[in-house]
């Protein structure tokens, strides 16, 4: 097909990992909203992801501006939009 499309996934259900995901990038800004965390990262591609990580007693996100991060999607988190 030649149709363009959009491919969304919502923050939360994006995972950020150390080593290689299905997109790759670095963390621009991470952002603590009491029970979140929001790590905003500057994607290799030139576009910009969030993630959102829920926040836990014993430590803190792991990730620090300037990282570089593999972010993982499952297959049933992202969701296509025909343009």
């Amino acid at each position: 097909p030649k149709d363009s499309a959009t491919v969304v996934v919502r923050p939360e259900h994006a995972k950020l990992v150390k080593g290689k995901g299905d997109l790759s990038g670095t963390v621009a800004n991470v952002v603590y909203f009491g029970t979140d965390t929001h790590i905003h990262v500057q994607l290799d591609s030139g576009e910009a992801f969030t993630v959102r990580q829920q926040n836990t007693r014993t430590a803190g996100c792991g990730f620090e501006v300037g990282d570089a991060v593999g972010i993982s999607i499952g297959n049933d988190a992202a969701q296509v939009l025909r343009d």
